[in-house]
């Protein structure tokens, strides 16, 4: 699966060349010297080709939708059909994987404006590999994209060309992340789960290192914070493990009287290391602490069966909305306090 043809014909105004390197790694991203690519862009959205932008605001939070209805569906060219995994570049390309029709996508942003960029090119149906999670690395020139039905781990330049493959004994790699250090974080979702956490070598894709966290239970999605903290979700629960890979904190379904989850999914870590959970049976998003505490429900209408989390630097939070078959953003800012008040309601 390749993530698009669209790179060779112009380039990003941004676009650069990095000779930086991953700490940890002996061959990283930037000794690969991967361009930035540039892309092909549709029409930005607007009310005419029905995007529709909501504001919330309370205290000290301000929350901003914006829903790319335009993108739902999926009976027209370009458009999502169960949107899965997202990720979001330091330059503000966000990648979505798409599970029912085998491919990725790319948007572009400026403000609140969402640009819908040409569709990537399709792996041949007989060849299989539904795309799940999707990470970027820490220099946004490369993307790790788990393949469950493949049971394998691919790693793909931002020009579309696919660099290694990982397979291990995994059964059905599904959630992905990747550490400041350059070390790959994958997911295995069946009943006697594990978290992978692999040091490879970016030119050839051998695996240098894997430590191996078991006994997790259908483990989903992953995401890890700067200091490289990693929160997982799981059947029943949300982990946080320490750099070392010990277990910080487990937080359960219900807290007191207070049922925080029904399925668990999508999760990100902000800056304040706050860690935000999508609930795929009661579409809420949930904010919990640094400690695993539950603060609030900072989404809890609007969204059917979230999936994928992932913040930019800019303070999107953006949600792969996988039944309402859109991508879903909110502005973002995270606050030391936060106040234990009715969620946000669309």
């Amino acid at each position: 699966m390749h993530l698009e043809e669209c790179i060779a014909s112009k380039h990003s105004p941004t676009a650069r060349t990095s000779r930086d390197t991953h700490p940890g790694a002996p061959l990283t991203e930037g000794s690969r010297s991967v361009n930035q690519p540039g892309f092909w862009g549709f029409p930005s959205c607007s009310e005419e080709n029905g995007c529709r932008a909501r504001i919330f605001r309370k205290r000290n939070s301000a929350f901003k939708l914006v829903n790319l209805s335009r993108l739902s569906q999926g009976r027209r060219r370009g458009h999502l059909v169960c949107p899965t995994g997202v990720a979001v570049t330091h330059d503000g390309f966000v990648f979505i994987t798409d599970c029912s029709n085998n491919k990725v996508r790319v948007l572009d942003s400026s403000r609140d404006m969402w640009v819908f960029f040409r569709k990537m090119k399709e792996t041949p149906s007989k060849q299989g590999g539904s795309p799940a999670g999707i990470a970027i690395s820490s220099l946004g020139y490369l993307v790790v994209i788990a393949e469950p039905e493949k049971k394998q781990v691919s790693v793909y330049a931002r020009d579309g060309r696919r660099l290694f493959s990982l397979k291990l004994n995994w059964m059905k790699p599904f959630g992905v992340a990747v550490t400041s250090k350059g070390q790959i974080v994958v997911t295995d979702n069946c009943e006697n789960g594990s978290l992978s956490v692999l040091t490879v070598d970016w030119t050839n894709g051998s695996v240098l290192h894997l430590q191996l966290i078991g006994g997790l239970e259908y483990p989903c999605f992953v995401a890890c914070s700067k200091k490289d903290d990693t929160a997982v979700t799981t059947k029943n629960s949300v982990k946080l493990y320490d750099a070392t890979g010990n277990l910080t904190w487990s937080s359960s379904l219900e807290q007191g009287n207070n049922q925080v989850f029904i399925c668990p999914k999508g999760i990100a870590i902000d800056s304040d290391n706050n860690v935000i959970v999508s609930d795929y049976s009661s579409g809420k998003i949930v904010l919990l602490s640094s400690e695993g505490r539950w603060l609030m429900d900072i989404v809890s209408s609007g969204l059917m069966g979230p999936q994928g989390l992932a913040l930019s630097p800019d303070g999107l939070l953006v949600i792969a909305d996988s039944q309402n078959h859109s991508i879903k953003v909110y502005s973002y800012r995270p606050v030391t306090t936060w106040c234990q008040e009715p969620a946000f309601n669309d």
